[in-house]
């Protein structure tokens, strides 16, 4: 059983828990000030998100349909929720191996405009980590066919510079960092020269650089609690990492991190903080006084 402010990723699996979402829960909440729709449409997707028998499939249509809600001005009604809510579609669409449609949902959530928001930004640092992935399995795909003409892998990526551009994979993540791709050698077979290889984005490391790696990681099940620290901006918030007696606090401005934590926004009515890591969407609730 989770801890009641666990922000614990969904799985979409036959899981047998029964765990409700808080964020559902705080929707009812009062406090004076009103909340902005993005906020409750955010908190309605979450629930749905966060739902431990919930499909894939009913996770992306709701993102879809939220996302293609339009405000009086015709920008879209989730504001500077729109690329998270993308990035959330995009995430359930490789669960589902539909690479094509998540790539098109990640690629809606770039900040092509460079926003100051931190939303907006740290939804474009993880669309891009996604988006490096698919394009890893370009290259692995362009390695395979090499390998099945030669009977051996090449020594570097820039064999490739010469397909034609359609065929032509990415040679640099999306970061703009070129693949750190190097041959690797069978320990015990050392005549089996250019049969193994190395390949990673330097930006997301070795090991998680792989998409079915990443999408099989497990999200953080610690609980989170804030307490918000002064009434202007930027948001000041105390966090509290865990449960006792092993928990961390810190101090953290909005847009800034702890550990791997990054502090991104704060709902109007104070009943959630949106954070994140370098992969995934995280939420906190209010300490209770």
């Amino acid at each position: 059983m989770l801890h009641p402010s666990s922000f614990t990723q969904p799985q979409c699996t036959t899981s047998h828990s029964k765990v409700v979402p808080l964020l559902i829960i705080a929707l009812f909440v009062t406090t004076a000030a009103v909340a902005a729709p993005q906020e409750d449409t955010f908190i309605r997707i979450w629930g749905i998100h966060r739902q431990a028998n919930v499909s894939h499939t009913t996770v992306i249509n709701t993102c879809r349909e939220a996302a293609n809600q339009r405000a009086e001005n015709d920008q879209p009604l989730l504001a500077s929720y729109y690329p998270v809510i993308r990035t959330i579609e995009g995430w359930h669409l490789l669960q589902t191996g539909r690479h094509d449609e998540a790539t098109k949902a990640l690629t809606a959530a770039l900040d092509t405009q460079r926003s100051n928001d931190p939303l907006i930004r740290a939804a474009d640092s993880i669309a891009r980590r996604w988006l490096s992935r698919l394009d890893r399995e370009q290259i692995v795909a362009a390695l395979k066919k090499y390998h099945r003409d030669n009977v051996e892998f090449p020594p570097d990526l820039s064999i490739f510079n010469s397909l034609p551009q359609a065929d032509r994979p990415p040679l640099r993540d999306r970061m703009g960092n070129p693949w750190v791709y190097r041959l690797a050698e069978f320990r015990r077979l050392k005549h089996a020269h250019a049969q193994r290889y190395l390949l990673y984005s330097i930006a997301i490391g070795r090991e998680t650089s792989t998409l079915a790696t990443a999408l099989n990681l497990p999200y953080i099940d610690t609980p989170i609690t804030y307490a918000r620290k002064n009434n202007t901006s930027p948001v000041m918030v105390e966090l509290t990492i865990g449960t006792l007696p092993d928990t961390r606090t810190a101090i953290v401005q909005e847009g800034n991190r702890f550990e791997d934590i990054r502090f991104l926004a704060i709902d109007s009515r104070n009943r959630f903080m949106l954070l994140c890591n370098d992969d995934f969407w995280l939420t906190a609730l209010p300490a209770r006084r």
